[in-house]
């Protein structure tokens, strides 16, 4: 196809191609036969970029569910058989003392294991749903039960069904931390709201030497400011010689209504 090009050119002879439409064709079809081939290449590798990229995307979503997962499911055991030992522990003293009283913490520890198991067979399942009223509930009643005075103070509660579970999450946290590391003889919850948003605070005496060492120490904690960071909020821990303080502070564009 070229040596009649060439020889036209040599030889001052007319160039033929424009008579022949067929020559023609095959012309502009060898010529951009590169173009077509490089194209081809450099669409190919794209598309296995991004179904490297979608791979990998992949792998992390896979990862992050996992660490939500292991999150969620410290919050649910690690509260739940804080207050088994605790109830436990209750009715051993009482066995002799105050039989009646004894049994009624044996039942209570019963009940909550049975909720415990029943939580973990939501989250497998993953229809959990964390109720922030029960948990600010069975906190009280918690502390109250290992010989601290909880105080309760509420403004409106949020209706935010995320932040509602992250409030939830903290409470629980916060009362398994209580019952974990200290001899607390007051505590309070507090949920304020402000001029600029809402903060809840959570407070008690009697705190240990290692939790004042270790103030944000743990994983429940890490989980918990993730969760919170996530609505735009703030966790921050206070402590000193006689006072532990966890105040989740969110913002008004943090879902608050």
């Amino acid at each position: 196809m070229l040596h009649p090009f060439l020889f036209s050119v040599i030889n001052g002879a007319p160039n033929s191609f424009s008579e022949n439409p067929g020559m023609n064709m095959l012309l502009v079809y060898a010529a951009g036969m590169p173009l077509v081939i490089l194209s081809s290449l450099w669409w190919w590798r794209i598309v296995v970029e991004l179904d490297k990229h979608r791979m990998i995307a992949g792998e992390l979503a896979v990862a992050q569910e996992r660490l939500r997962f292991a999150a969620d499911l410290h919050d649910i055991q690690g509260h739940h058989l804080q207050v088994i030992a605790l109830k436990s522990e209750l009715a051993e003293r009482l066995l002799s003392a105050n039989p009646d009283a004894a049994r009624e913490h044996i039942h209570e520890t019963r009940l909550i294991a049975k909720q415990a198991l029943e939580e973990t067979r939501s989250l497998v399942s993953g229809y959990r749903e964390t109720v922030l009223e029960n948990e600010l509930e069975n906190a009280r009643e918690v502390l109250s039960a290992a010989g601290a005075h909880c105080e309760l103070t509420l403004d409106t509660l949020p209706s935010s069904p995320a932040l509602r579970t992250a409030l939830a999450m903290t409470v629980r946290e916060a009362t398994t931390n209580i019952l974990r590391h200290s001899d607390a003889t007051h505590a309070s919850i507090i949920w304020a709201r402000t001029s600029d948003g809402a903060t809840l605070t959570i407070s008690n005496n009697g705190i240990s030497g290692q939790a004042a060492s270790q103030p944000s120490a743990g994983n429940g904690l890490t989980g918990l400011r993730e969760r919170l960071e996530a609505l735009q909020g703030t966790l921050n821990v206070t402590v000193n010689a006689e006072r532990f303080e966890l105040q989740a502070a969110i913002p008004s564009k943090g879902t608050i209504a």
